[in-house]
């Protein structure tokens, strides 16, 4: 990755360090840490019980009880060493998924969550890595549009412009621009900033992905945006 600084990276607060400090005690630091754990993984969590249920209801269930756990601190038990927090958090929501298909003890719900549990794509979805994988993504993904919002309105508007407008010429893309920005844009104004604004994207969505890793390498790093397919969004554009 030829944007990426290893020092830079070396230097990113990652989620373990988040998950271990809201595991550190009771006190107001481990609740915040708590909070923030919710905050952070609550958009790929939800995208992943809503796909394999296929039902608001039950998804929304699901996640309150995730929630519920990760305030109450029952995540102490993740361990860095045994993995990528994205496999332990993918075990939890499995589990919670099958659990809530095999405990219900009313007759019909239960016959008719037991049937959706056989069903194939159920339990593909369920199974497989695919699915989780893909809202993993999608949700690192949104993160890092978020965050090149915060860093510059600027930049984000170029680049919305270029990936929802790739047939029009540099010039028309400009003019989008400027009529989001209600400020001048000439053609060669928008390359430029398209260049900085694929650059800062990249950077962004390289420490997203970085942080979820406990004290990557370059190549873990690097290995990790490969199975996610998010390397192409962090290699120089010609």
């Amino acid at each position: 990755m030829d944007r990426d600084d290893p020092t830079r990276i070396r230097d990113i607060a990652t989620r373990w360090s988040l998950i271990r400090k809201a595991h550190a005690g009771d006190d107001t630091s481990a609740t915040s840490a708590r909070h923030a754990l919710v905050d952070r993984y609550c958009g790929a969590a939800w995208r992943y019980l809503l796909a394999v249920t296929g039902n608001e209801q039950i998804a929304e269930e699901l996640f309150q009880e995730l929630a519920l756990r990760m305030l109450r601190g029952d995540l102490r038990h993740a361990d860095s060493s045994k993995g990528r927090f994205r496999d332990y958090l993918k075990t939890v929501l499995v589990n919670l998924v099958r659990d809530h298909y095999r405990k219900r003890p009313d007759g019909e719900s239960s016959q008719a969550l037991s049937d959706a549990l056989a069903s194939k794509d159920v339990s593909a979805a369920i199974d497989g890595e695919g699915e989780f994988v893909d809202c993993w993504r999608d949700e690192l993904l949104q993160k890092t549009w978020t965050a090149l919002d915060e860093s510059s309105a600027t930049l984000a508007a170029v680049l919305r412009a270029h990936v929802e407008n790739e047939e029009l010429t540099a010039a028309e893309k400009g003019r989008i621009v400027q009529g989001m920005l209600d400020s001048p844009f000439t053609a060669n104004r928008y390359r430029v900033m398209l260049h900085r604004a694929r650059d800062k994207f990249a950077k962004l969505l390289i420490d997203e992905v970085a942080a979820t890793l406990d004290s990557p390498t370059e190549e873990e790093l690097r290995q990790e945006l490969r199975t996610l397919r998010l390397l192409k969004y962090c290699q120089p554009k010609t």
